[in-house]
C-alpha cells in the first residue's frame, strides 16, 4: 500500500459523494417534470402532490449542496 495518500483518498471520497448527490437531485427533477407532465396522483391547488414535494425536496438538497461546496472553498 502506498504511504500519504490518505488525503488524497478523502478527496475523491469526497467528490463521488458530491457526484451521487447531484445524480439524485437531478433524478428528483426529471421524476418530478414526468410526474407533473402526467398530472398524476393527489392535486393540491391543481397541480400534483408528488411532483410538487419532489421539486421542493430537490431544491433543498440542491441549496444544502451548494452550501457545503462553498464552505469548503474548493469549486
Amino acid at each position: 500500500m502506498h504511504r500519504g495518500l490518505e488525503n488524497f483518498i478523502g478527496e475523491i471520497d469526497r467528490s463521488f459523494n458530491r457526484i451521487t448527490s447531484g445524480i439524485i437531485i437531478s433524478s428528483l427533477i426529471l421524476g418530478s417534470s414526468l410526474v407533473m407532465t402526467l398530472g398524476a396522483g393527489p392535486t393540491i391547488f391543481g397541480l400534483p402532490f408528488f411532483g410538487i414535494l419532489g421539486f421542493v425536496l430537490a431544491s433543498v438538497l440542491g441549496l444544502w449542496l451548494g452550501i457545503v461546496i462553498l464552505k469548503s472553498g474548493k469549486f
